[in-house]
């Protein structure tokens, strides 16, 4: 997924580590302490989150609009990620 992709890398560039455990909140919080786009990055990863087990694995489908959204959140992550370089 692009947003978790996007949000290791953040945080390897800036803090000088990432988030290696199963649960994903961690990695949400650790992003959340990344100035100065860090709060914003991790609200964004934390939607990611809550969606990501129903688009894998769910026998409902993810709305249209929330895939729309999902793309939205990604794309920001990504963006703010690679100039946070």
């Amino acid at each position: 997924m692009c947003g978790i992709a996007a949000s290791d890398a953040v945080c390897c560039s800036r803090l000088g580590q990432w988030s290696r455990g199963q649960d994903h909140r961690q990695a949400v919080d650790l992003l959340a302490t990344v100035r100065p786009d860090g709060p914003v990055m991790a609200t964004d990863l934390r939607r990611l989150l809550e969606i990501k087990d129903q688009a894998h694995y769910a026998a409902t489908m993810v709305s249209a609009a929330r895939a729309e959204q999902a793309v939205q959140w990604a794309r920001r992550l990504y963006d703010l990620a690679v100039r946070a370089g």
